[in-house]
This record gives C-alpha cells, structure tokens and sequence, in this order.
C-alpha cells in the first residue's frame, strides 16, 4: 500500500536529502529501503534510497546544558523536549513520465513529499518491456512478493558471487540455478544451460531429482564415483591440439605460475612425431593409457635425447636434439600426469568421451550439468587432478564456443565455478597446486567468452584470493556479508558502491545481499534478500548436525 511517510527540509542537492519523518512512520524505515519523492513544486518524481537514519532529542545533544543531570543519573520525563527522527536519502534516479529510470538532475523543494510506494509502483520502476528475456530473483526485503527482474542478455558478462562461509552463497546459487531455468520471454519459460563444478556436492540434487524443481538436470562425476548415482565424465586428448596437451602435462608438473616453454616445446615435438609414427593425426587416450603405447613414448623421448647422428632409425635423424635435462623433466612430467589420471590400474580419467554431442545437447536443450568433484564424485582426486579437469573444461568451452561462432551458430551456456580461488588464484596470496592451466582458459573465457556466448560465475568465500585481472572482467555482483579484508578488494572490483552500502558489507544478515551491475534493469546497486521460497530444491549444506553425532559417538 502507498503510504506518505515524511517531508524533505531545506538543503537538498540533486543527489541527496534529508527527510523528517512523520510521527507513526519513526521507526519503519530501514537502511536500503527505497522510497519516492514527490516534488510538490515541480511536480517532478524521485527515486531515493534511505542510507542513514537519525532519531534526534533536544535533551539529548553532546555538550548540552542537560549534560550534568545525565552525569548524574537524573531520567527525563519521555514526553518533554522536543523529539523527531530524520533520514538521509540518496537520490538514485529521476522516475520520467512513462515510469522509466533517469539519472537525477534536479533538487527536489523543501516539503516535498516522500513516500513508500506500493509494489505495483516498484514493479513498473523495475520490470523492462515485455519482450525483454529476465530471470526473476530474489526480492526486496520489504516486498517479499516483487521479485528483482535479472536481464538474461547481460549473463554474458560474467558474475561474482562473494560470501563468508554461512553467509548462504550456496542457497543463493540454487536459487539463481531455478530462476535461470525458468526465464520469462514472451510469455513462454526458456532455460539457459548451465555446467556447474561442485566442489561440495551442494547442487547434486539438481542433477538426481532436477525435474522435480524445474531444472533439466543430469550430474557426472569422475570414475571411481559411485556407478549407480553418477554417469562418468572424462578427459578425452583427442580434442587437445598438441601443444596445448603439451601445455597442459607440463603446467601440471611444474605447478609453476607460467609453465617452462622449452619443456612444453620438447613435450610437444614428442607427442607430435610419436602420433605421426602411428599414423594418428590428433593425440590419442591411449597414449597415457595404453601401457605398451606409454612406453614407446617414453623410449622415442629418450632417444631424441641422443644426438641425431647415433639414433637408430633414420626418420629420427631429422629430428631436433632434446638436453638431457629437458628431457628428463619431461619424462618425469608424463609419468606424472599418467599416474594423476588413473583412478585405479584399469580406470583412467583419460577416456574417448563425446563432448561434441554432449555440448550440443546442453546448450540444445537448455540443461543443467552437476560435474561433482567433491569427495563422493570424485573420490580419492586432490587438488591438481580437480585443477586439471576444470582447465580441460575451460579450454574445451572456449574452444568449443569459438568453433560455433566461425559457423555463424550461436550458443549460450553458463560455467559455474564453486571455490573459484583453488582455479584461478591471486597466486601471489594463495598458493594452491598446479592452476596454471585452468587458470589460463578461465581467464581466455573472461576476456573473450562475451563473443562467443560462454560466460563465467565465480563462487568464493574468499575474493581476494581469486585472480584480480579475472575477477575485473565480471559485470554482475551478489555479494554477501564480507570478510573485513576482502571489502576494499570487492569495491575495486565493482567500481564502489554507495558508502551505506559499503558499511553494510561486513554485517549483512544470512540470505541479504548487494546485488549490482549489468543484469541489472537498474543503473544502481540494491540491497536484495533471498528468501527461502525462492529455492524449491532442499538445502543441505551446512546441515549437519554435530551435537547429536559427537554425543552418539560418546555412547
């Protein structure tokens, strides 16, 4: 319901106000709360959001005459004195005739009237023309029914999604999952396809049970998992070119920042000729799987160690010498990579796999893919291995998406990264296994992915750790309550964000957030909640219940 609530005094400017507020509407305001000036002399509308809130109390002032009877305990009787409470508002926007939303370029007069508008009010404010493709989500806090409209157009450009542990990152990217699986385009419902790397097993009932919420899901996991829950996915080489197989096995050897070039130069001359000499025009699994295969690589490797002259076939003559040393890290970098790779002796995370139909299946279809790599899905894998799927996935999309592009065929799909840091790390504060690779695709995909279709949303507790140039590329931001350390480095992020806004950062309650940026259908960051309703899947992290298992435990 509209409701007047209060008058604007003297000393406004085109970006802030200070209202008074009327007796029973004292203390129904809230920080980031949005209202409406109405401008009785220009007749002008303004849309202003509530950044501080300032009760005031004649008796009550620092260093006023009433200071000693405080000193001395005297109480005041409640009902002298003058009292009132005003609010700061910043003006966010100039509301035009047709409702929508301008840059504000006038001061409203004093006495202008401020009001909460209704929720039909804010929905025109909102929502874009019919014809727009949005996703609904999450809501104002004071209007739980009017979802925040989110402009499907602008995925592309990448999200941050920012959050301590517990702050309820993991409900909020269910929620978003939902709202992207149901996109409102022209009175009809379209999903958009998504692949999301899980690291905690928090999304694995959209891949088991997804109709039941909506969602087209399908979840995979990495051999070893448990068959009957989980369909296998792999690393098939076969859609590597040499050199980035090369780059790959190397970067997951030296685990270095940057992988040594004159090592993946000698990796590469030797994957290359070994595929020429089997007459194969691509690299093959079998290289890494196939033990006789394995072997004859690793001799053809050390006999380009000889010099050309006393190597004993003629073919190999023409060849390059590799320095011993080269070669041995070499050797010493595929058998790492091979030993990384294999689950057990018979089953190897390098396998013929068909992402080709698979990609054009989910963007196709408008899927969503659970890759499971937590513990139940990808069991008995570290770090590296997880590090050297999720580049072999990277640089398969953008390769991928590029090819589509050249055929004049547009696709969309959405890579969701949980823990984003153990990725593409600021490797300079957070130092974690071999991320070279992943890293390197992950950024390609952020830089360039916008053209192609492949957009990125990046989930981490922790923003600082993650790579700055990566996280500079992201256009859209749900941030939760933040680590007093990662707040200057999320407003560098983000371009700032309202100081109010700002101050709330480190306090913002479980399932409040900041929402800003391009999917936006504003130009100005809200404060937004994510409400329980807004996510039919249940929510099981963090569910655990410790008390009762550590007291069955004593029995």
């Amino acid at each position: 319901m509209r409701e007047v609530v209060g008058e604007i005094l003297a000393g406004a400017t085109i970006t802030e106000a200070l209202c008074e507020l009327y007796e029973p509407y004292e203390s129904k305001l809230r920080g980031g709360m949005f209202v409406i000036i109405e401008d009785n002399t220009t007749k002008q509308r303004l849309l202003a959001r509530v950044s501080d809130i300032q009760p005031e109390h004649s008796f009550y002032r620092k260093g006023d005459a009433w200071s000693g009877a405080r000193r001395a305990q005297v109480k005041f009787p409640d009902d002298i004195g003058t009292k009132y409470v005003t609010c700061k508002l910043e003006i966010v926007a100039r509301i035009s005739e047709n409702s929508t939303l301008k840059s504000p370029n006038i001061s409203p007069f004093p006495g202008s009237s401020v009001i909460i508008p209704s929720c039909d009010e804010f929905k025109k404010l909102f929502y874009p023309a019919s014809d727009e493709a949005i996703a609904e989500f999450a809501c104002l806090r004071e209007y739980p029914d009017l979802n925040i409209p989110l402009l499907v157009k602008n995925l592309t450009m990448h999200i941050g999604i920012f959050g301590v542990t517990g702050s309820g990152k993991s409900f909020t990217v269910g929620a978003l999952i939902e709202s992207l699986s149901k996109i409102r385009y022209k009175n009809k419902t379209i999903s958009y396809p998504i692949i999301i790397v899980d690291l905690h097993g928090d999304y694995r009932e959209y891949g088991e049970r997804g109709r039941e919420y909506g969602v087209k899901g399908e979840l995979y996991g990495l051999p070893g998992s448990d068959r009957s829950k989980y369909q296998y996915i792999y690393i098939d080489v076969r859609y590597l070119s040499f050199e980035a197989l090369a780059e790959m096995i190397i970067s997951f050897y030296s685990g270095a920042e940057s992988a040594p070039p004159i090592q993946i130069w000698a990796a590469k001359l030797v994957l290359e000729e070994y595929c020429k000499y089997r007459r194969w025009k691509k690299p093959d699994n079998r290289l890494f799987t196939d033990d006789n295969v394995y072997s004859e690589l690793v001799n053809l490797l050390r006999e380009l160690k000889r010099k050309p002259e006393k190597r004993s076939e003629a073919y190999l003559k023409r060849l390059p010498q590799i320095h011993s040393q080269t070669a041995d890290a070499v050797e010493r970098a595929f058998d790492k990579f091979r030993d990384a790779t294999r689950a057990n002796k018979s089953d190897s995370i390098l396998q013929n796999w068909n992402w080709s139909d698979f990609l054009d299946t989910v963007t196709g279809e408008g899927k969503v893919v659970v890759i499971d790599l937590s513990p139940d899905g990808a069991p008995k894998v570290d770090i590296t291995v997880k590090q050297l799927f999720v580049g072999y996935l990277a640089y398969l999309l953008f390769n991928v998406f590029s090819e589509y592009k050249s055929r004049g065929e547009q696709r969309f799909l959405l890579l969701i990264i949980e823990e984003a840091q153990n990725f593409c790390p600021n490797t300079s504060l957070y130092a974690i296994g071999s991320p070279y690779f992943a890293k390197r695709y992950i950024s390609l995909i952020a830089t360039q992915g916008r053209k192609f279709g492949a957009s990125l949303a990046l989930v981490t507790q922790r923003p600082v750790f993650v790579d700055g140039a990566i996280l500079s590329q992201c256009n859209t931001f749900i941030i939760h309550r933040l680590a007093p350390s990662d707040i200057n480095y999320v407003l560098t992020a983000t371009g700032g964000l309202p100081i109010d806004l700002a101050k709330k950062l480190p306090v913002l309650e479980k399932g409040e957030v900041i929402l800003s940026g391009a999917m936006l259908t504003t130009f100005f960051p809200i404060v937004a909640q994510i409400m329980p309703s807004h996510k039919k899947a249940p929510h099981k992290a963090g569910t655990i219940d410790f008390a009762d298992i550590l007291r069955s435990l004593s029995k």
